[in-house]
């Protein structure tokens, strides 16, 4: 707090300063003046190459030269190392997942291969003006209504959509959306929408007018495709991935473990370690501290 203090003040008199700054009519004109100024001058250019062949450099001048600059001379220290590597990608590139396990974890697991159930709707939507006063909404939702009556004793959804709708892209297309999951319907068209339209149980059947972020839109189910679960030869390859890295995993923590407990207590050689943890000891080319290493 004493610090915000001491800043606060501090700031107050650098602001006074900054406010209270101004500059002479006279001052104005010379920056502008010097800002403004042009000049005009002569060069000329001496090339280094064209004195190169003229210079006669003896082998005492050089050596004195080395003498006096062997720093700039020096090759920077460099290091090779030996090292050995835990590597969760190579190990899972290790394992062997046999057809066996496969099958097993697929009817273990019949849930994580099953597609979504996937609907299409169609929608007669009416617009709403922003900031819809309630006798705009009452007016439109009276609109709504009239139609939803009209569709119900038997008037063609598809022919209505294009005529009335006031969503051009599903209008021309006879009300029709793309197909979608309840995942789809949340995010694409909101949590009054997706109630309204999942509610729906029938193909065929259409809700009431409903008030959505859209405006009032009338809703009718068309088709519905069931989840079903995909065949084994699609997630093959899929189910072989997942068991690799559950096996790697495995390995790689046991592996992790018994590096850390054998390299703590035989510190002065990596022949230990890596005998405990099967792997080959590697090395690395000479570098210095500026370069990059590059493990192989």
């Amino acid at each position: 707090m004493e610090q915000l203090k001491q800043d606060v003040l501090v700031g107050q008199v650098r602001y006074g300063i900054v406010q209270s700054a101004f500059a002479l009519p006279s001052e104005l004109d010379n920056e502008y003046a010097l800002s403004q100024q042009e000049r005009d001058f002569r060069y000329q250019i001496f090339p280094a190459k064209q004195y190169q062949g003229k210079v006669n450099v003896t082998d005492s001048q050089i050596e004195s030269y080395y003498n006096k600059h062997q720093d700039d001379y020096k090759l920077p220290e460099k290091v090779a190392i030996n090292y050995i590597e835990l590597s969760l990608a190579k190990l899972e590139q290790q394992q062997s997942i046999t057809e066996q396990q496969v099958q097993q974890y697929y009817q273990q697991n019949p849930q994580m291969f099953k597609t979504q159930e996937q609907r299409r709707f169609a929608t007669i939507q009416f617009n709403l003006p922003d900031n819809a006063t309630p006798k705009q909404i009452k007016e439109v939702m009276a609109k709504a209504k009239d139609l939803a009556k009209e569709l119900k004793q038997g008037a063609d959804f598809a022919a209505q959509a294009k005529a009335v709708s006031d969503d051009p892209v599903s209008a021309k297309n006879g009300g029709l959306l793309p197909w979608l999951t309840a995942q789809d319907m949340d995010v694409s068209l909101g949590e009054k929408f997706e109630k309204a339209a999942f509610k729906l149980e029938n193909k065929g059947d259409m809700s009431k007018p409903l008030q959505t972020r859209y405006g009032i839109n009338i809703v009718k189910l068309v088709d519905i495709r069931p989840a079903q679960a995909r065949p084994l030869a699609q997630v093959r390859d899929q189910i072989k991935q997942s068991l690799a890295a559950q096996a790697a995993e495995k390995i790689f923590s046991n592996k992790s473990a018994k590096l850390a407990d054998v390299s703590y207590e035989q510190p002065d050689s990596l022949k230990p370690t890596a005998k405990a943890l099967d792997v080959k000891i590697n090395s690395t080319d000479l570098f210095s501290k500026k370069a990059s290493l590059v493990v192989c």
